[in-house]
């Protein structure tokens, strides 16, 4: 039996020791990167260095021990000895910690102290005593001790070691019961990617079948790499297709190519697709969304639990795969030819992207790789499987449907059997249900692609109920893998029920895709519905896949489906379980800003049946108030309960505003809103500021007025600040929580400095209004009130003084200062925030002003929490400003000046919650122009949400020219992002403070920033 050479794995090891030394690890989000990063960096397409040919066979003195005696290999070289005990662990388990605290940074110190220890005495171990093949015992299942799980992941991935995980009384049977940390969503993501670690090397040995259910299907481990108690031989099975190159050779990847090509041949934006679907001016979606983007609400806000997204994201594909492995009866080694290449899938990339979405899965895992599932709609993912399933079927066909009998005489009843469904309806729109299958004009049903065993009971349900005479257009797909349904099975059903046999016509699709795909409808099934259309008739679908593909088609259809899944539910606006039939007339979309939902379909659903829509019905006629609804749909996106309420209240505002929608040139879809006021009409500006160092702009404006500064008609967030998550990310104590992050004058004072050359937005006494570069190569004076105060000159900054003060900002060529001799005063805001004297080295901070001085200077009221005085030449005259950036337009042109700015720089960059120096990358973003009138125009475009993924630099420079921008900046992108008119927010802000409690979705809520811009109509 060939085993691993000495020599090739001591050099293995002193590879994966150097990368080690070479990481930086000072945070938790650092080893969440390097989580991903090894991950990212698996060589997927190669055979693993293990080169035994049949694992069966391999010799138990081959086979190590971590953890505990194994009961699978229980003469393995037990490898305990060089396991020392964790200090961490009653600290990391049982000690609630803080972000900032001295605690949370200490710790993650000594945890990767102790991580690369052990992994070095692992490796040398293993290496000395020749161990092909790793088993742990309960170290992959419970957190007791994260450095030793820690390095048995290195080991496997840098060594390519196969690793056998028995787990015994996991973590995820009493999550609460694992860590006081779980609030920490980067130190507890360590916990849900390590506990357990999905490498392709590893399997998986449980306890019980739901601790097999929640491995595949919550925490995405391939179910080929899991299995219920068994023994050594077979956990290494799958190991072994991995090792040897069977499970991801060329084979596999042929297969995948393959139906991803098939997949893309049948999806079409062509003529016949626009006839059925209203999506000239709006993103048709197959699904959800595509998967590139986070749809999962904390996800979204937490930058750490999106990797526990991508694993249920995974389980739900497996679950899948598997279940048309068992309709087609797939033996053991097929299944797991086939689970291999669903996990091929999640791998297989090729070619870079030119554009980044924040807080996508590609910004997350900080490159630009083009991953062509992430590009897909879960929808569109499954059918790909399903292709890959029908090519591993050979010429085997699904079973037989059997006829249904006995169908419950209530429609409502009939409607919940025929899905299968034990609860009611949430959504009972049945009496419209009853119109479409009584209208002389027909009907297009579209069946259930996630069962083929409910095509019986809606045939069922439509023979007892379907009482018109027009034609039933049966929409088929053509291959069982991805439409469940075939022209065979149809007419062997139909032949049951006689009366809408007679009335039906099968139309064969392009469709591959789970759910129906309007792109692949085809030219014949498009012209049918288009056909429909004119005629009046409406589409009536099973399923929540079709739920979930149908928005903006050209006709009203009936939406019959389940909320099989907590996140179905949330999307639906129901509780699990519940079945729903949701009317949505033509055009509509019945869900909008998902995660962060204006409108849910439960929401849309109850303000087509309500009183407002019956008076306005009434009035205007129903036809012609649906023209209406769909006008809006396509031009602004408005809900539509939102919509029947309106009134003409803001037709006298002083600020011209509007909602704004859009499709970007690679057809990705934004929206928002803007706002637009005249210069001359007379406006006061004010910045305001947060007395608790954040809060909303909403909360901003009532405080403004409470305090007697009038009823502002506009306002919208201000500049940067360190929020939570910046002082977690970069170690700082928690004081520097809320610090502003650039230029602040409130009525004449300067409360923060500009650190680099970024633009900031000004505004003088006399209303003027000023857009420049703030910045303090000019110089300064720093003083204490009834103390004393310092003047900079222009030669005093960035520059080390023997005999005499200066000041550093953060365009210094500089990591540290030589303060041997000198004191040294840190700044934050206008407060000193910290004194150091007599250190060799001060790092410099990525915050905040330094000022040094001699050591024998004696600064009267100079101390650490002293609050300062600051003197700007260059912004004399003006009493309130903001600096913010980048700078967009100047002289009527784009200007994004990354490099003059300072934005490219390391000091910069590291306080960028979602990397504002990305001139790539869109996001949420907000932006103030100014026109040759002196019109102000603010604009506010959404980001991370399902109807928009944001805007970039580029794009929003190019929004504010065609609006008559001739100079033009940035604002604090992301969530902060803000715009509110007459009391009104006008944009929809991605987040929910309550996020923890709703993981999957919530309404939105204005997001807390740390100052804003007010306007008041003088």
């Amino acid at each position: 039996m060939a085993t691993v050479e000495h020599a090739a794995r001591i050099e293995s090891i002193d590879a994966m020791l150097q990368a080690l030394d070479s990481a930086t690890v000072k945070t938790w989000f650092d080893i969440g990167l390097l989580l991903d990063t090894l991950r990212d960096n698996r060589r997927i397409f190669e055979a693993g260095s293990a080169s035994v040919a049949d694992y069966s066979a391999l010799a138990q003195s081959k086979v190590g021990s971590l953890g505990g005696p194994s009961s699978l290999a229980p003469g393995a070289l037990a490898l305990d000895s060089v396991l020392t005990p964790w200090g961490g662990r009653a600290q990391f388990c049982q000690q609630r910690m803080e972000r900032g605290s001295a605690d949370y940074n200490a710790l993650i110190g000594s945890v990767w102290a102790q991580t690369r220890q052990l992994t070095e005495a692992l490796a040398r171990a293993i290496a000395d005593q020749q161990i092909e093949c790793l088993v742990v015992r309960g170290l992959w299942s419970r957190p007791d001790h994260l450095p030793a799980a820690l390095a048995v992941v290195l080991l496997c991935e840098h060594l390519q070691l196969p690793v056998i995980a028995e787990h015994e009384a996991p973590w995820w049977r009493d999550p609460k019961a694992v860590s006081a940390n779980a609030h920490l969503g980067e130190v507890f993501s360590v916990v849900e990617t390590c506990f357990p670690w999905d490498a392709p090397l590893a399997a998986h040995v449980a306890e019980t079948a739901d601790d097999v259910l929640r491995l595949c299907e919550t925490l995405g481990i391939s179910p080929a790499h899991v299995l219920q108690g068994g023994d050594l031989a077979s956990a290494l099975q799958p190991v072994a297709e991995v090792a040897t190159g069977a499970a991801y050779g060329t084979a596999t990847h042929d297969a995948v190519v393959a139906a991803l090509e098939a997949h893309r041949n049948a999806t079409s934006d062509d003529a016949d697709f626009h006839a059925v679907a209203a999506a000239d001016n709006r993103q048709y979606l197959p699904g959800l969304s595509p998967l590139e983007y986070i749809i999962k609400l904390n996800s979204l806000i937490d930058p750490s639990a999106f990797r526990i997204e991508e694993k249920e994201l995974r389980g739900r594909v497996f679950r899948f795969a598997n279940a048309r492995a068992a309709e087609a009866g797939f033996d053991a080694a097929t299944r797991r030819r086939l689970l291999h290449a669903v996990n091929f899938i999640f791998d297989y990339h090729v070619g870079e992207d030119e554009l980044v979405v924040d807080h996508s899965l590609s910004y997350r895992h900080r490159h630009t790789r083009h991953y062509p599932w992430r590009k897909l709609t879960e929808t569109e993912l499954c059918g790909w499987v399903g292709l890959l399933a029908e090519q591993f079927a050979g010429d085997a066909a699904p079973a037989a449907v059997p006829a249904q009998d006995s169908v419950p005489f209530n429609l409502a009843e009939a409607a919940a059997w025929a899905l299968g469904a034990s609860a009611g309806l949430g959504i009972d729109n049945t009496g419209r249900l009853l119109s479409a299958l009584s209208h002389d004009a027909g009907f297009a049903w579209l069946p259930n692609s996630e069962s083929r065993d409910t095509f019986a009971r809606e045939a069922a349900l439509l023979e007892q109920f379907a009482e018109g005479h027009g034609q039933i257009m049966l929409l088929l797909k053509p291959g069982w893998g991805s439409g469940a349904i075939t022209q065979a099975t149809a007419e062997a059903v139909l032949a049951s029920y006689p009366k809408i046999a007679a009335r039906t016509r099968i139309l064969e699709t392009h469709g591959v895709s789970h759910g129906t795909h309007l792109q692949q409808l085809g030219a014949r099934a498009a012209a049918g519905l288009a056909g429909l259309r004119d005629a009046d008739g409406s589409v009536i679908a099973f399923g929540h896949a079709n739920t979930l593909s149908l928005d903006l088609l050209r006709l009203p259809s009936l939406r019959l489906g389940v909320c099989r899944d907590p996140l179905d539910a949330a999307y639906m606006g129901l509780e699990q379980g519940q079945a729903y039939c949701l009317w949505v007339p033509a055009e509509l979309r019945p869900s909008l800003a998902y995660p962060t939902p204006i409108q849910t379909p439960a929401e849309f659903a109850a303000a087509l049946a309500s009183a407002d829509f019956r008076a306005a019905a009434l009035a205007e006629g129903e036809d012609a108030l649906l023209k209406r609804l769909a006008e809006d749909a396509n031009r602004y996106g408005t809900p539509v309960a939102q919509l029947l309420t309106a009134d003409d209240a803001g037709a006298d505002s002083p600020v011209e505003s509007n909602l704004l929608t859009g499709v970007h040139s690679n057809g990705a879809p934004w929206s928002g809103g803007y706002a637009r006021i005249s210069a001359a009409d007379g406006w006061a500006f004010s910045t305001v500021f947060a007395n608790s160092k954040t809060d909303t702009v909403l909360d901003l404006i009532k405080q403004f007025v409470a305090g007697g500064g009038g009823e502002p008609a506009l306002a919208w967030n201000g500049g940067y600040i360190l929020n939570a998550e910046l002082v977690g990310k970069l170690g700082l104590p928690e004081d520097y929580i809320g610090s502003p992050l650039g230029l602040l004058i409130d009525q004449g004072r300067v409360r923060s400095l500009p650190l680099f050359n970024k633009p900031a937005l000004g505004f003088t006494a006399a209303g003027g209004i000023v857009l420049k570069e703030a910045n303090l190569k000019d110089g300064l004076s720093v003083g204490v009130a009834g103390g004393d105060t310092i003047e900079f000159g222009p030669g005093d900054r960035n520059v080390l003084h023997a005999d005499k003060p200066s000041f550093y900002d953060l365009l210094a060529d500089t990591e540290s200062i030589d303060l041997r001799g000198r004191t040294a005063y840190r700044f934050a805001a206008d407060q000193i925030i910290s004194v150091h004297n007599n250190e060799a080295e001060l790092a410099m901070l990525p915050v905040g002003l330094t000022v040094v001085v001699p050591s024998d200077s004696e600064l009267a009221g100079w101390a650490a929490g002293a609050t300062v005085e600051y003197t700007l030449p260059a912004w004399d005259g003006v009493q309130d400003a903001i600096e913010a950036g980048p700078m967009l337009v100047r002289d009527s042109m784009e200007s994004i000046e990354m490099e003059a700015g300072g934005w490219k720089r390391q000091a910069s960059i590291r306080t960028q919650a979602a990397r504002l120096d990305y001139t790539h990358m869109r996001g949420p973003k907000i932006a103030v122009g100014l026109t040759a009138d002196e019109d102000l125009i603010v604009v506010a475009i959404n980001g991370r949400i399902r109807e928009s993924v944001g805007a970039t630099h580029g794009e929003l420079a190019k929004i504010l020219l065609d609006m008559g921008a001739v100079r033009g900046m940035g604002f604090d992108p992301g969530g902060s992002v803000t715009l509110v008119v007459g009391g009104k927010q006008l944009n929809i802000s991605p987040y929910n403070r309550d996020y923890i409690d709703s993981p999957l979705t919530a309404p939105p809520q204005p997001r807390f920033v740390g100052n804003a811009i007010l306007a008041v109509k003088q």
